[in-house]
Formats: C-alpha cells, sequence, structure tokens
C-alpha cells in the first residue's frame, strides 16, 4: 500500500484499473490506500484524469468505447448494468455515418444504481428479443436492440436518419421496428409513441423515404457527381419536361427510385413510361430503382450504378473523378 502524500499508484490499483479499461472509481482507489487530498493532487498535476467522473490512472490511453462501457458499468454496477445506444453500436464494430448521432444508454436491471455524466440510465425492459452480448467484462445490446433503444430517445427528425441507417444496412427491416413497438407497448417505457412513428415511417416504404435510401447507398459506396431533383429541359429556356430523381448531369445517368406503393397500372404506367422514352431519347441513361432492390440487394443497386458509370464514361471517351 502506499504511504499517505505519496504520488506513486499502488499495484492493486494498477491492476485493476488494467482490468477495467482503464479506469478506477474514487471509492476504489480511496480502498487501495489513496487518500482524497492525493486523488487531486494527481489529476490537477495531469497524471490522472477524469473520464465520466471515474478517474483514468493513464491519461494517455485514448479513450473509446470500451472506457466509456466500463465508465458506465462501475457507476451502474457491473452485474447489473447493460450498454445500450451509441456505444452498444460501437462495441459491435459498426461505424457510424458521418453526423449521426444519438444518446449513449445505460440499462440497469437493479434498482439501486447511480447516473453517470452523458448517459441516458434506463430500467432494462423485459422484451428484448435477443440475448446480450459481452465483451472484456462488458454486457450490451445487440445492434437491433441498441437502435431501438436510441429511436425511442432521439426526435422524430434524428429518428429518419436512425431508420435510413439500419434499413440500409440491414440490421433491421421495417418489420422488426412493428415488431419491437408490438412487444414493448406492454413494457412501461417510455417513448413508445417515438418507436411507433419510426417504425411507420421505417414501414411506409414512400418515394421520399426510398429515396433517402438511395441517397444514403451512393454516399456509402462514395459514388459522387449525382445530384437531386434534377430538372431536365429539351430546349434552352423552355419549361422543364421531367425531374430525374437523382441525375449525374456529366454522365447524363438518371435514377427513377419507385417507393413500396408506386402504382404500375393505369395512367400512372402510361405517363412513366412516356417520361423514360423521353428522357432516353435526349441521351439519358435510366436506371429504375425499386423498394424491394434498396432494402433486399442494396449491393446490386450500387454496383448497377457502378457499371452505368463506367459504360457512360467508356462511351463518352472521359474519366471524370466520380469515386471518392
Amino acid at each position: 500500500m502506499a504511504r499517505r502524500g505519496s504520488l506513486s499508484t499502488p499495484e492493486q490499483l494498477v491492476a485493476l484499473a488494467k482490468a477495467q479499461a482503464g479506469l478506477v472509481l474514487r471509492s476504489q482507489a480511496v480502498e487501495s490506500g489513496v487518500d482524497y487530498q492525493s486523488i487531486r493532487l494527481r489529476l490537477k498535476r495531469g497524471y490522472w484524469a477524469e473520464h465520466m467522473k471515474c478517474i483514468a490512472i493513464d491519461p494517455r490511453s485514448p479513450a473509446g468505447a470500451l472506457r466509456d462501457a466500463w465508465a458506465m458499468a462501475l457507476h451502474v454496477g457491473e452485474d447489473s448494468c447493460v450498454v445500450s445506444g451509441v456505444t452498444a453500436l460501437e462495441l459491435s464494430g459498426i461505424d457510424l455515418s458521418k453526423g449521426l448521432r444519438g444518446p449513449k444508454i445505460a440499462l440497469a436491471t437493479d434498482e439501486g444504481c447511480h447516473r453517470v455524466a452523458g448517459v441516458l440510465l434506463r430500467r432494462k425492459h423485459p422484451a428484448s428479443r435477443r440475448a446480450c452480448r459481452h465483451r472484456s467484462g462488458i454486457k450490451y445490446q445487440d445492434p437491433s436492440e441498441a437502435i431501438i433503444d436510441i429511436l425511442q430517445e432521439v426526435s422524430d427528425g434524428q429518428s429518419r436518419d436512425w431508420c435510413d441507417f439500419a434499413l440500409q444496412r440491414r440490421i433491421l427491416s421495417p418489420g422488426d421496428l412493428m415488431s419491437a413497438v408490438e412487444c414493448r407497448c406492454f413494457s412501461g417505457r417510455d417513448g413508445l409513441g417515438r418507436l411507433e412513428r419510426a417504425a411507420k415511417f421505417a414501414s411506409s416504404g414512400t418515394q421520399s423515404v426510398a429515396e433517402r435510401l438511395m441517397k444514403e447507398l451512393l454516399d456509402r459506396a462514395h459514388i459522387d457527381g449525382f445530384v437531386s431533383d434534377w430538372p431536365v429541359c429539351p430546349e434552352r429556356d423552355a419549361p422543364p419536361m421531367a425531374r430525374i430523381d437523382l441525375a449525374h448531369p456529366q454522365l447524363k445517368i438518371a435514377i427513377e427510385v419507385d417507393g413500396r406503393a408506386f402504382h404500375s397500372g393505369g395512367r400512372k404506367f402510361e405517363q412513366d413510361r412516356d417520361r423514360q422514352n423521353r428522357l432516353m431519347n435526349l441521351g439519358w441513361h435510366v436506371l429504375r430503382v425499386t423498394w424491394e432492390m434498396l432494402t433486399l440487394d442494396p449491393g446490386g443497386v450500387s454496383g448497377a450504378v457502378r457499371d452505368a458509370i463506367v459504360l457512360r464514361s467508356t462511351s463518352a471517351r472521359a474519366s471524370p473523378r466520380v469515386f471518392r
């Protein structure tokens, strides 16, 4: 044990921190023989650092999802804590899209737990359909359950981004979200209304949702050059004869996205085919993408777009920089 006032770190505290992603609680440091005055001195001199109300024994060690998860577990209780939210997704190795923001969530199974800064603390619901995963002594939610927990906490605007993310990466299907609403409607959890709206949005299959998925797919495939709602004018200063959902003006590639509710019969069918013929006569290469193609075979869709780019680049004897 270190003598009072000494700045050396007791070996048992070093070993404990090593097993806890470099973190200890103040109470654990005191139990190892480091008094509160010495703790404050170490923090002030930079020997130690604070992390989510815990102490990082080695401040040079980079923070990450595992360290965040251990901070939650230390405050909530290792045996009763289940990590969820964005931290659980990161522990699962899922790369979050740029700009996608979501809460850090800790689910507690016991009543006597403590809150931790920057974390939403919720009671663990009995409606989880999948068993928890484990990593380095930490229990955390399956990615699908973690996203469902996120959808119960975020605003409707953020919810749409998370739905697009989950659908595009096939972490969740619209049916999974509807099932989650049914399972959790009796659990007494807050945010059920937000989850229900997210499920309806994902299940709608409207053209707007399909276009959002298509844009996300192009971004994930690092395909540049496409712009939304591109007007096509047959002659200069003439009114647009059509607007393309996603267009590559330089290569004249048109991506037309059909939502689940797209009607292929009657007058709508005739108008759509006439519009497509006119685009082709003006030199546009038209690709039609359906809701089923986007949700069931996103790789095939991105492959078709790449093939079209290669074809048009070759025919135009150009090599535009369209891949990032």
